[in-house]
């Protein structure tokens, strides 16, 4: 974003302090967890983006989450959220139900779900639930596929694993 818009101010936030180094001069990376609130002054940004944050946002915060979203935007600023649905799916049938890939996406969700409260399976279909709840207008959805692909060896059963 930062490179295709060198005349825009970029702000990037992670838990943890894993950004590149080599950032262009227009992007600044912070270290901050937004259930904690965020430190940016209301009606900041007019785009923010928030992406692959479901297994850090406990399904009953999504609401409090996108009014800390809200406030940090300037009037008639947007919100893009970005999420996947972990569970795979084959159109053509062609990934077995036992197979490893099926069986580790569902143990990560099993996880992610029993241990921090987060929703995995179907996010994405309560997230313009959430954004009106938390007073957002204008909702729009746009579900995309996204082939994954694997190797012959990954969809194996899980009892060939050992």
């Amino acid at each position: 974003m930062a490179d295709d818009y060198t005349d825009c101010e970029v702000s990037g936030i992670d838990l943890s302090p894993v950004q590149t180094v080599f950032v262009p001069p227009n992007c600044t990376f912070y270290v901050g967890n937004v259930l904690e609130g965020l430190f940016f002054h209301e009606d900041k940004f007019d785009l923010i983006q928030s992406r692959a944050i479901m297994a850090g946002i406990p399904a009953d915060g999504w609401v409090s989450y996108l009014q800390e979203v809200k406030r940090m935007l300037k009037p008639g600023g947007w919100v893009q959220l970005v999420e996947i649905d972990p569970f795979l799916k084959c159109d053509d049938g062609s990934l077995p139900e036992d197979s490893a890939m099926k069986f580790y996406t569902s143990v990560i969700s099993e996880v992610v779900e029993r241990k921090n409260g987060c929703l995995c399976a179907g996010l994405g279909l309560k997230q313009p639930e959430f954004l009106k709840e938390a007073g957002f207008i204008n909702i729009k959805e746009n579900h995309k596929r996204a082939p994954t692909g694997w190797a012959e060896g990954m969809i194996s059963s899980r009892h060939h694993l050992h």
